[in-house]
């Protein structure tokens, strides 16, 4: 679970945007060991890959995944349409 996304859904809950049945301090820990999901930090070199994208798609969060997607060579967990667009692995089931 990377770091980007995880402080997406604080900023969300912080702002009524993303409701969740706890705080995302106490929620995501739990679900991130129930589903064991790893830890992924950010990288400056996945900050700069963002440098290089085409301004495809223009929320950060997504910008950064992308940019963190290419950097270490994962697959993006996403429906968003946007994302498909650049050369990154995903993956929507």
């Amino acid at each position: 679970m990377s770091h980007v996304s995880v402080l997406e859904i604080v900023f969300k809950h912080q702002f009524g945007k993303f409701p969740l049945p706890a705080s995302p301090s106490k929620l995501l820990p739990t679900l991130a060991k129930k589903h064991h999901l790893e830890s992924l930090p950010i990288s400056v070199g996945a900050i700069f890959e963002v440098e290089s994208l085409p301004l495809l798609h223009r929320d950060p969060f997504d910008r950064l995944l992308i940019g963190q997607a290419l950097s270490e060579n994962y697959t993006l967990v996403t429906p968003d349409p946007l994302i498909q667009q650049y050369p990154v692995s995903v993956l929507w089931i």
